[in-house]
């Protein structure tokens, strides 16, 4: 009996948590989630929304990790936005990675290696090495 008054109770304040929040926007969101410079929010690329998937999870992790904990910081509302985030920038790169496979094999590996040597350039070198390692 409790459990289905559980339930109910539950379903009814994840539609009053959706309708009350306005629908996830990269450009006015993320930076105050993560810190992104305009230059990074505006790629759309395979490689961009990766990066940014990654800095999503690592925030996450971090405020999940703070939550756990019972540390001041923590903050629902942030645990909430990025998940949200996270949601969002997967079916992103979820729709990328699908437009991606439909080009020819030669093409995806041509466009891989130069992106992982624009990454390398600037210093990322960790996520350029794991995207040179796939495209192989």
């Amino acid at each position: 009996m409790k459990s289905s008054q559980n339930r109910e109770l539950i379903q009814i304040g994840r539609k009053r948590a959706n309708a009350v929040r306005p629908p996830y926007d990269r450009e006015t969101q993320l930076p105050g989630l993560i810190g992104l410079w305009p230059s990074e929010l505006r790629d759309q690329s395979l490689l961009g929304t990766t990066k940014i998937t990654a800095l999503l999870r690592k925030a996450l992790r971090s405020e999940r990790l703070r939550g756990r904990a019972g540390h001041w910081t923590y903050d629902l509302n942030r645990h909430l936005a990025l998940v949200e985030a996270l949601k969002a920038e997967r079916a992103r790169l979820l729709d990328l990675q699908s437009a991606s496979s439909r080009l020819p094999r030669a093409l995806r590996a041509a466009n891989i290696e130069t992106e992982g040597r624009i990454l390398a350039l600037r210093g990322d070198c960790r996520c350029a090495a794991r995207t040179l390692d796939a495209g192989r």
